[in-house]
């Protein structure tokens, strides 16, 4: 009895990782890193509001200097959109255009493959595009809640961002989330 006792434990606590299937649209508490070829890093912590269903994504954040800042960007296309970074102590909003591929933060993890343990309990996946990209996210074993995401560029240099994940309510934000106020529609 204490033999099928202990091989019962054994299984329950050696079972494998399962592979996370993580809703693209989002609700979540973050600390962001983003650093993109020479520009200044950023770093920010808040809330991301992620809808991929509606290409676009918004932050609620406190960034160092700046104190809390509201920043939408919006694809028009799979590549290019508007970026609108309102500072809420001041009420300026800059708008700019990027070029930037869209995808969703958790695009590529049914497509990864389970390298090892990280974060102490959780279970690292990662997906690599030869020559190109290397996408890595750390979940608990359950593949319930993302830990964190990491996206690394391997052709150009100082591409990489990394979100840690203190909350995940998966779910499409509401629409109102995404209206520009207006001292942000005529910024230049």
């Amino acid at each position: 009895m204490l033999v099928l006792f202990s091989l019962l434990l054994v299984t329950v606590f050696c079972a494998a990782p399962v592979r996370p299937n993580f809703n693209n649209d989002f609700t979540a508490e973050v600390h962001y890193h983003i650093q993109r070829g020479n520009d200044p890093p950023r770093d920010f912590n808040g809330h991301w509001l992620s809808d991929k269903t509606g290409m676009r994504d918004r932050y609620d954040v406190e960034i160092a200097g700046s104190g809390r800042v509201d920043i939408w960007q919006i694809w028009n296309s799979t590549k290019t959109g508007y970026e609108y970074i309102l500072e809420m102590a001041t009420q300026k909003c800059r708008k700019s255009p990027f070029t930037l591929e869209f995808h969703g933060p958790f695009d590529f993890d049914q497509s990864a493959t389970l390298v090892g343990a990280c974060d102490g309990t959780g279970a690292k996946w990662q997906f690599i595009i030869p020559g190109a990209w290397e996408f890595d996210l750390c979940s608990n074993p359950e593949g319930t809640r993302p830990y964190w995401v990491e996206y690394k560029q391997l052709v150009a240099p100082k591409f990489h961002e990394i979100v840690r994940f203190h909350s995940y309510h998966p779910g499409r934000p509401d629409a109102s989330n995404y209206i520009i106020p207006a001292v942000c529609a005529n910024a230049k």
